[in-house]
């Protein structure tokens, strides 16, 4: 299975929808599952850094396979497994809440990674485009 950047697509444009209801500005990151780059979009007024952000919550999902809230969970109390990650990557994790892996039919075909609000908003609008997946 792959993701499609149709697809990709799909789902960059019901995360900015979600976003939009609710008031906040976002950028959204989708990467494949070597953690490249499918798109990447932004909405008007974004704060600095937030592409960068969306995009190392991806990453981030890719290369750990599960939610970026449950990585800094992890961290907190193992942070052994993630130094030598971070060290081969610097600047490319964000382990903050806001990035999930792509899953169909139960095998990942990208990540996602959603910047700009509080995480609890960034985690909302991301979920708005996993569902917009089918």
């Amino acid at each position: 299975m792959k993701l499609t950047h149709r697809q990709a697509r799909r789902i960059a444009d019901a995360c900015l929808a979600r976003a939009a209801e609710l008031g906040v500005t976002q950028a959204v990151a989708i990467c494949d599952p070597a953690g490249d780059l499918v798109t990447l979009d932004r909405m008007d007024d974004v704060k600095l850094g937030r592409e960068e952000f969306a995009r190392g919550k991806a990453f981030a999902s890719v290369f750990y396979r599960r939610s970026t809230r449950e990585s800094a969970k992890l961290q907190q109390t193992s942070p052994d497994q993630f130094h030598g990650a971070l060290a081969m990557f610097p600047g490319r994790f964000f382990i903050v809440p806001g990035g999930f892996p792509i899953m169909v039919d139960g095998e990942m075909v990208g990540g996602l990674g959603v910047s700009g609000a509080t995480g609890e908003q960034d985690e909302v609008v991301a979920q708005a485009g996993l569902a917009a997946l089918g």
